[in-house]
């Protein structure tokens, strides 16, 4: 079951429907504040503790964005992120890829005119990379907190994903009451259910049952697209060609687009891809997605140029180490590959011993080389 169905279907949905009073505006959030935040939630995340995105997430504020348009009182929204707990799932999902490899690192905080700052988080995996801007605001009591995340792969804000699981729940619970809004939602949400199940089939067909209102929603042409790519081209190509041209020049297709041009193996088109990426994101870690893409066009002297940027933003940067290792071991430079030993050593504080290297298939050249005997030596 979906985490935000999980929601009790007797938290007093009646008293939902009461007006609250609206307080008086806090102080605007300031860029200090959210640098201090950002960098809290960072170190956090750092350490495989939730506990400082917890901390900040709002959840009852996010249940208030989610339900706009339905009056709500304080109690209420409280009673109802108690249940959801949006905050906490997405912290420990995080941690969860933080513990298999990934990591949660802020790339950049924007400071948009007239706005609150928006930190920019990237969501990176072994398999994939996600972005999330973070909306915050202060409560209460004058403490900033993050009232919603902006997700990238998914084109929309959480409260609006929480939005279509929420309504049908709501309409169940008041007698069965449904309207021309909260139907199409139960639909969405029966179709990602079966694609949770892995039948994407049955799931493209349910999509194709939608209101044409609703199947536009860029985050629903998202979903059709990631259901599709699974399936296969029959489905994906005609998927991706409606998105075009419903969303031209749109990043997050940039994005798609890397992962399946690098699987067939069209490296240019995925790098023209990346750039155009690059103009919206602006993130130093795309030189990761060039520096493969070139090495996979066997162009090393590109593709280590490109590590070596990785390494000139984050020195600790173990993939971008990695990928210069293999350059110097593929070129047979092996006095490179014992400078970079050392100097990866220095950065990253975690050795490649002798007694590993002795074992790898990959340096199996390396250590017979008198450049091997001699950096053994020197250790």
């Amino acid at each position: 079951m979906h985490p935000f169905l999980g929601i009790r279907s007797t938290i007093l949905l009646l008293s939902i429907l009461t007006c609250a009073s609206a307080p008086a505006a806090p102080a605007p959030v300031t860029l200090d504040d959210a640098k201090t935040l950002a960098a809290e939630i960072e170190k956090s995340f750092a350490g495989r503790d939730p506990a400082a995105f917890v901390g900040a997430f709002d959840d009852a504020a996010i249940v208030k964005r989610a339900l706009a348009g339905y009056p709500l009182t304080d109690k209420s929204a409280q009673e109802m992120a108690a249940g959801i707990k949006v905050g906490n799932d997405l912290a420990n999902r995080i941690v969860k890829t933080v513990l298999e490899g990934g990591s949660y690192k802020l790339v950049r905080i924007g400071t948009p005119a007239g706005r609150v700052p928006v930190p920019m988080f990237r969501l990176l995996n072994k398999d994939s990379i996600n972005y999330h801007h973070l909306t915050l605001a202060r409560d209460d009591a004058g403490a900033v907190k993050i009232v919603d995340v902006d997700v990238f792969i998914s084109g929309e804000p959480m409260s609006k994903t929480m939005r279509r699981l929420i309504l049908p729940a709501l309409a169940e619970a008041q007698k069965g009451k449904t309207d021309d809004v909260v139907k199409p939602l139960a639909d969405v949400a029966a179709m990602q259910r079966v694609a949770a199940g892995g039948d994407y089939k049955t799931a493209l067909d349910l999509w194709e049952k939608l209101p044409t209102g609703v199947r536009n929603e860029k985050s629903l042409q998202l979903t059709r697209l990631q259901y599709a790519q699974r399936v296969g081209p029959a489905k994906y190509d005609p998927a991706l060609k409606e998105y075009e041209a419903l969303f031209p020049g749109d990043p997050v297709l940039d994005l798609t687009r890397v992962y399946s041009l690098s699987a067939a193996k069209k490296y240019d088109q995925a790098l023209a891809a990346i750039d155009r990426l690059d103009k919206t994101v602006q993130d130093p870690y795309l030189d990761l997605m060039r520096a493969q893409a070139y090495a996979a066009l066997r162009d090393s002297d590109k593709a280590q140029l490109h590590f070596d940027k990785l390494l000139k933003w984050d020195p600790s940067f173990e993939r971008a180490w990695g990928g210069l290792l293999v350059i110097s071991l593929t070129k047979k430079d092996f006095a490179r590959t014992a400078t970079l030993l050392t100097a990866r050593e220095k950065a990253t504080n975690k050795p490649l011993t002798p007694e590993f290297l002795e074992k790898a298939k990959e340096f199996a050249e390396f250590v017979k080389s008198p450049e091997y005997r001699k950096w053994k030596s020197a250790r």
